[in-house]
């Protein structure tokens, strides 16, 4: 019996995919690799956010790149070339039956300019727990900000300038003081406790989220039949016997509650 789980695109996630990228690409492998860009859109939940702002400076602050800058699109001008690609992705496969994550890992790998790499539920870490121990929050104008920029020679500090030709102001995320989340060590306790490799193999894992039970329902009675027989119970498979008795139970709560705002009185008018 497989489980189907929902994937999240959160800020853990959006860090987690630029490790792997930075990984595959060997940034890591030599240290001081060399100044970096990383354009993005303004998704707050994505993109621009202190989970995003403390990864480029954790980076910065170990030596893998001497600089570190995080540039978002001004509005309505936030097309990219990581657009492209995805419209690119979807020239194979819209022209084909894609019936499973398999088949449809093959058919978009078919493209020239695309490479795929799968991920699996062990990849996605907590990273924003564990910079919540090391660093601290960003300050207020992260919204109106465009350019954030990082340097090694100078840890923790954050640049910040609403477009590249205004003038910086800068945040400084190292902790000052003892507290219940970022902690103060010395020089030498926090470069060992900031070490690559420490920290990626000891992130907390995150926790898979099973689809709801409506949703498990709905793929397994009307998706599954009019799928090929070998692939529907790697892409619908059959709920568990508990997923189908929430469903009931939530079927019913549904019914009711619905029955109940049917049956209540109508408020009196003067």
């Amino acid at each position: 019996m497989q489980v189907s789980f929902e994937g999240d695109r959160g800020a853990n996630n959006i860090v987690l995919c630029l490790v792997k990228y930075f990984q595959l690409k060997g940034m890591f492998d030599r240290p001081n690799f060399g100044e970096i860009t990383i354009i993005a859109d303004n998704c707050a939940g994505q993109n621009k956010n202190k989970v995003m702002i403390r990864f480029i400076t954790w980076l910065a602050e170990i030596g893998i790149f001497p600089k570190i800058s995080l540039h978002f699109l001004v509005k309505g001008h936030t097309k990219n070339s990581a657009d492209r690609c995805f419209n690119m992705l979807k020239k194979d496969y819209q022209q084909r039956n894609v019936y499973t994550y398999t088949e449809l890992h093959e058919s978009v790998n078919k493209n020239k300019y695309i490479n795929v790499h799968t991920l699996r539920s062990n990849d996605f870490k907590n990273h924003m727990k564990w910079q919540d121990t090391m660093y601290r929050n960003t300050d207020k104008g992260v919204k109106d900000t465009h350019v954030f920029t990082v340097f090694s020679t100078q840890a923790g500090t954050v640049f910040k300038q609403r477009h590249k030709e205004s003038e910086y102001t800068y945040d400084y995320l190292l902790p000052t003081t003892r507290s219940k989340k970022a902690r103060l060590y010395n020089r030498e306790e926090r470069k060992a406790l900031l070490e690559l490799g420490k920290v990626l193999n000891e992130l907390e894992s995150l926790e898979p989220k099973p689809l709801r039970a409506i949703k498990q329902m709905e793929l397994w009675k009307k998706w599954s039949p009019i799928l090929p027989e070998y692939a529907r119970e790697d892409t619908c498979p059959e709920p568990s016997e508990e997923v189908k008795a929430l469903f009931k139970k939530e079927q019913s709560e549904k019914i009711q509650n619905k029955k109940m705002l049917h049956d209540m009185p109508l408020p009196k008018t003067t």
